[in-house]
């Protein structure tokens, strides 16, 4: 699932409730952009089982592995073998099974998982309850996005926003106004999805305004603050 396709509001807000509270969502992972031949932004893959393990009911697990990747070419990425065994792992201790290191991921897994055994590891994976999940989305509220909506209500709970200084925190401020302010007076907003010029004019200017963004803001940031702009524009 595209991550703008989190931010949808309506039936399919409802639907992906319905989903999280069936206890059929296995695990929802997070990966960087270009991993696809035909799609360039950032996603989340939903895996499903209807006969999960009775402890991990009520919980889903969320696996942020976009720090792991292997650039294949300039706008192409992959993961190796060894990544994808350890992200495995991870799953395979959250259900209660044994790992697998045929592919060397021993050493990578011991790093994260000393004791050999599932635990929350900040910024890596998390098993929330889905009373967690839908408490994030209300603490969020109107915080998600440059449009003031809120978020999709399966947000990985370790996803943070970047840490910024109160320099890099206006100059984010100064940013998000000014983008805000040209899509609406120049991209006919309210007309921008129905027209393909208007559309590909506010696709642009959404690049071009959030290459000025700091530092800390990476090309996958970036690209993922783009797509969910789209969705609730």
């Amino acid at each position: 699932m595209a991550n703008s396709a989190g931010d949808a509001r309506g039936s399919e807000l409802e639907i992906r409730r319905k989903l999280i509270h069936s206890g059929a969502v296995n695990a929802i992972v997070s990966i960087g952009s270009n991993f696809f031949y035909t799609v360039t932004l950032p996603c989340t893959l939903w895996f499903f089982d209807k006969s999960k393990p009775k402890a991990c009911k009520n919980t889903v697990l969320f696996v942020d592995a976009r720090p792991y990747f292997n650039q294949v070419t300039r706008a192409l990425r992959e993961f190796t073998p060894e990544q994808l065994e350890f992200l495995a792992n991870i799953v395979r201790l959250y259900r209660g099974v044994k790992p697998e290191f045929e592919e060397g991921s021993k050493a990578l897994l011991k790093s994260k998982f000393a004791k050999n055994a599932y635990a929350d590891v900040a910024g890596l994976c998390k098993a929330a309850t889905f009373a967690e999940i839908e408490t994030d989305e209300e603490k969020r509220g109107v915080a998600e996005g440059l449009t003031g909506r809120r978020g999709p209500p399966v947000r990985h709970p370790h996803q943070a926003e970047p840490v910024l200084s109160k320099k890099e925190e206006a100059e984010v401020k100064k940013v998000c106004s000014e983008l805000l302010d040209s899509i609406k007076r120049e991209k006919l907003v309210l007309d921008w999805r129905e027209k393909q010029q208007a559309r590909a004019a506010v696709m642009q200017t959404l690049k071009v305004e959030m290459k000025r963004l700091p530092e800390p803001y990476t090309e996958d940031i970036r690209t993922e603050k783009r797509a969910r702009v789209c969705a609730c524009v």
